[in-house]
């Protein structure tokens, strides 16, 4: 998957190493108040984002992180 980046902006696909920076973000009620999920428990934030990297590696889809 490209890269894409701006002046201001980098796209790119996920990686086990982003795993430790978005536990605390998708486990926050602030950030994840409009999310369809609702927050996770930290375990559960690596345990999907690891199936989410191996899905999207297999099947040549698209996930990004900004």
């Amino acid at each position: 998957m490209p890269e894409i980046e701006t002046a201001r902006l980098l796209l790119r696909p996920y990686t086990p190493q982003d795993l430790d920076e978005l536990a605390p973000i998708l486990s926050n009620p602030a950030v994840m108040r409009y999310s369809h999920r609702g927050t996770m428990p930290k375990d559960r934030v690596k345990e999907v984002t690891r199936e989410n990297i191996t899905i999207f590696y297999y099947t040549d889809d698209s996930l990004y992180i900004l």
